[in-house]
Protein backbone atom coordinates (compact mmCIF):
# COMPACT_ATOMS: atom_id res chain seq x y z
CA UNK A 1 0.00 0.00 0.00
CA UNK A 2 3.23 2.69 0.53
CA UNK A 3 4.01 2.64 -3.20
CA UNK A 4 -0.09 3.47 -3.56
CA UNK A 5 0.48 6.62 -1.39
CA UNK A 6 3.91 7.45 -2.99
CA UNK A 7 2.42 7.33 -6.36
CA UNK A 8 -1.29 9.44 -5.36
CA UNK A 9 1.56 11.98 -3.50
CA UNK A 10 2.92 12.41 -7.15
CA UNK A 11 -0.36 14.18 -8.39
CA UNK A 12 1.91 15.31 -11.98
CA UNK A 13 1.16 11.57 -12.66
CA UNK A 14 -2.26 10.51 -14.04
CA UNK A 15 -2.85 7.38 -12.21
CA UNK A 16 -5.65 5.51 -10.92
CA UNK A 17 -5.76 2.29 -9.37
CA UNK A 18 -8.52 -0.34 -9.94
CA UNK A 19 -8.50 -3.35 -7.42
CA UNK A 20 -11.07 -6.35 -8.55
CA UNK A 21 -11.34 -9.20 -6.40
CA UNK A 22 -13.94 -12.02 -7.81
CA UNK A 23 -15.65 -14.10 -4.97
CA UNK A 24 -16.32 -17.51 -4.70
CA UNK A 25 -20.49 -16.57 -6.21
CA UNK A 26 -18.82 -15.16 -9.22
CA UNK A 27 -19.61 -11.51 -8.24
CA UNK A 28 -16.88 -8.78 -8.26
CA UNK A 29 -15.91 -6.43 -5.57
CA UNK A 30 -14.13 -3.30 -7.10
CA UNK A 31 -12.36 -0.70 -5.32
CA UNK A 32 -11.20 2.43 -7.41
CA UNK A 33 -8.81 4.60 -6.38
CA UNK A 34 -8.70 8.19 -7.79
CA UNK A 35 -7.76 11.46 -7.64
CA UNK A 36 -11.24 13.67 -6.53
CA UNK A 37 -10.48 16.30 -8.93
CA UNK A 38 -9.64 14.79 -11.78
CA UNK A 39 -12.68 12.66 -10.62
CA UNK A 40 -14.79 15.99 -10.74
CA UNK A 41 -13.28 17.26 -13.59
CA UNK A 42 -13.96 14.11 -15.63
CA UNK A 43 -17.82 14.00 -14.78
CA UNK A 44 -18.11 17.91 -15.65
CA UNK A 45 -16.55 16.78 -18.92
CA UNK A 46 -18.51 14.32 -19.63
CA UNK A 47 -22.35 14.97 -18.04
CA UNK A 48 -21.76 18.91 -17.35
CA UNK A 49 -22.39 18.13 -13.64
CA UNK A 50 -20.46 19.58 -11.09
CA UNK A 51 -19.66 17.73 -8.48
CA UNK A 52 -17.22 18.56 -5.68
CA UNK A 53 -13.08 18.39 -6.17
CA UNK A 54 -13.11 17.77 -2.24
CA UNK A 55 -14.15 13.95 -2.35
CA UNK A 56 -17.39 15.12 -0.61
CA UNK A 57 -20.32 13.31 -2.15
CA UNK A 58 -24.08 13.86 -1.51
CA UNK A 59 -26.56 10.83 -2.98
CA UNK A 60 -27.24 13.33 -6.25
CA UNK A 61 -23.04 13.75 -6.93
CA UNK A 62 -22.85 9.61 -6.58
CA UNK A 63 -25.63 9.44 -9.22
CA UNK A 64 -23.39 11.60 -11.85
CA UNK A 65 -20.12 9.50 -10.81
CA UNK A 66 -22.05 6.15 -11.31
CA UNK A 67 -23.29 6.97 -14.57
CA UNK A 68 -20.07 8.33 -15.52
CA UNK A 69 -18.51 5.05 -14.63
CA UNK A 70 -21.37 2.72 -16.26
CA UNK A 71 -20.06 4.39 -19.98
CA UNK A 72 -16.42 4.06 -18.76
CA UNK A 73 -15.66 0.71 -16.92
CA UNK A 74 -17.60 -2.58 -17.26
CA UNK A 75 -17.11 -5.87 -18.43
CA UNK A 76 -18.12 -7.76 -21.24
CA UNK A 77 -18.80 -11.36 -22.18
CA UNK A 78 -19.98 -13.00 -24.95
CA UNK A 79 -23.49 -12.47 -24.09
CA UNK A 80 -23.93 -9.38 -21.44
CA UNK A 81 -22.14 -6.32 -20.31
CA UNK A 82 -22.20 -6.14 -16.86
CA UNK A 83 -21.91 -3.01 -15.01
CA UNK A 84 -20.94 -1.74 -11.49
CA UNK A 85 -23.25 -0.37 -8.50
CA UNK A 86 -20.93 2.07 -6.20
CA UNK A 87 -21.48 0.91 -2.58
CA UNK A 88 -20.00 3.43 -0.67
CA UNK A 89 -16.68 5.58 -0.84
CA UNK A 90 -14.40 6.75 1.35
CA UNK A 91 -12.22 10.29 0.73
CA UNK A 92 -8.61 11.08 2.41
CA UNK A 93 -6.82 13.80 1.53
CA UNK A 94 -7.09 14.34 -2.53
CA UNK A 95 -7.70 10.96 -3.06
CA UNK A 96 -11.45 9.15 -3.33
CA UNK A 97 -12.22 5.12 -2.92
CA UNK A 98 -14.67 4.15 -4.29
CA UNK A 99 -16.38 0.74 -3.57
CA UNK A 100 -18.31 -1.13 -6.36
CA UNK A 101 -20.09 -4.22 -6.76
CA UNK A 102 -21.15 -6.00 -10.12
CA UNK A 103 -24.86 -6.28 -10.96
CA UNK A 104 -24.46 -9.58 -12.61
CA UNK A 105 -21.76 -13.19 -11.84
CA UNK A 106 -18.79 -12.91 -13.93
CA UNK A 107 -18.47 -15.56 -16.90
CA UNK A 108 -15.37 -16.71 -18.60
CA UNK A 109 -14.34 -14.96 -21.87
CA UNK A 110 -14.23 -11.41 -20.17
CA UNK A 111 -12.66 -8.09 -21.80
CA UNK A 112 -12.57 -5.29 -19.08
CA UNK A 113 -13.36 -1.69 -20.11
CA UNK A 114 -12.01 1.09 -18.37
CA UNK A 115 -11.44 4.11 -20.64
CA UNK A 116 -12.15 6.63 -17.50
CA UNK A 117 -10.19 9.42 -17.49
CA UNK A 118 -8.33 8.57 -20.63
CA UNK A 119 -10.02 11.13 -22.77
CA UNK A 120 -9.50 14.26 -20.85
CA UNK A 121 -6.06 13.47 -19.25
CA UNK A 122 -3.62 11.64 -22.04
CA UNK A 123 -1.40 10.50 -19.81
CA UNK A 124 -3.82 8.82 -17.77
CA UNK A 125 -2.92 5.16 -17.11
CA UNK A 126 -5.30 2.96 -15.22
CA UNK A 127 -3.75 -0.09 -13.04
CA UNK A 128 -5.55 -3.60 -12.83
CA UNK A 129 -5.27 -6.07 -10.60
CA UNK A 130 -7.68 -8.54 -11.35
CA UNK A 131 -8.06 -11.38 -8.34
CA UNK A 132 -9.37 -14.56 -8.26
CA UNK A 133 -9.08 -17.64 -5.66
CA UNK A 134 -6.31 -18.93 -7.53
CA UNK A 135 -4.76 -16.36 -9.33
CA UNK A 136 -3.70 -12.48 -9.76
CA UNK A 137 -3.22 -10.79 -13.03
CA UNK A 138 -2.14 -7.18 -13.57
CA UNK A 139 -2.99 -4.67 -16.50
CA UNK A 140 -1.63 -1.34 -17.64
CA UNK A 141 -5.10 0.34 -19.68
CA UNK A 142 -3.66 3.89 -21.20
CA UNK A 143 -4.87 5.74 -24.24
CA UNK A 144 -5.43 3.97 -27.53
CA UNK A 145 -5.37 0.61 -25.08
CA UNK A 146 -8.54 1.00 -23.20
CA UNK A 147 -9.51 -3.03 -22.94
CA UNK A 148 -7.62 -6.20 -21.36
CA UNK A 149 -8.81 -9.40 -21.76
CA UNK A 150 -9.20 -11.37 -18.23
CA UNK A 151 -9.07 -14.99 -17.60
CA UNK A 152 -11.55 -16.24 -14.70
CA UNK A 153 -9.68 -19.07 -13.64
CA UNK A 154 -12.14 -20.91 -10.77
CA UNK A 155 -10.22 -24.70 -10.65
Amino acid sequence: MNWIVFIFSLHALYISVIEIDVKEDSFANVIIKIFSDDLSDAVREADTAIIPREGEYDSSHLECIESYFNREFFIHNNYDTIRFDIIDYTSENQTVWLNLKSRKALTNDLQLTASFLLDIFPDQVNMVQFKTRNQKQFFQIKKGKESVDLNLDKS
